[in-house]
């Protein structure tokens, strides 16, 4: 092949890898199961320190504060019930890195999607070698974490992170 042929080739294999990466990240967004923010329960909205971001958090949950150390601030919410694994976080002021720490694709077992800050939002669902599930979603500087030995529970702290507003 003359020099000509073989840029066209180039060009070619550039743009069907491409496509075929832009085709992928569309199939995962739209395969992803849609988990509906929860607005039925014992719910009360919760107020994110003095930020103006607000969850409505089952009454069987406390909230507290988080602070790294360049900054960051997140908060931290689980049951009052110490026997359950459920976790869940949102870092609403980052630093350089997220109080969270690091983001692999080790583990990873699917995506999930909801809202999140009022767009929808793909989440990374995760198995550690412990089997407890992980799963998190970014939109911008904010960013959010939930964790539980039960996969339904991953599900149910997503349905409450769903409820995030900014006012």
């Amino acid at each position: 092949m003359d020099t000509k042929q073989n840029n066209i080739h180039f060009t070619l294999k550039i743009l069907f890898t491409s496509f075929l990466f832009f085709c992928l990240d569309s199939c995962q967004d739209n395969a992803a199961p849609f988990i509906e923010a929860k607005t039925s329960g014992n719910l009360k909205e919760t107020r994110l320190g003095e930020s103006n971001y607000y969850l409505l958090l089952p009454d069987n949950f406390e909230i507290s504060e988080a602070r790294g150390k360049e900054g960051q601030l997140g908060y931290n919410f689980i049951p009052y019930d110490t026997s359950s694994s459920m976790f869940g976080f949102v870092e609403i002021e980052p630093g350089s890195h997220s109080i969270g720490g690091g983001e692999t694709d080790e583990g990873l077992k699917g995506f999930l999607s909801s809202t999140f800050l009022n767009k929808k939002t793909t989440w990374k669902l995760y198995q550690t070698e412990t089997k407890y599930f992980e799963a998190n979603t970014q939109r911008g500087d904010i960013s959010a974490y939930v964790s539980s030995k039960s996969r339904n529970e991953i599900d149910s702290l997503i349905a409450v992170i769903a409820t995030l507003t900014k006012k």
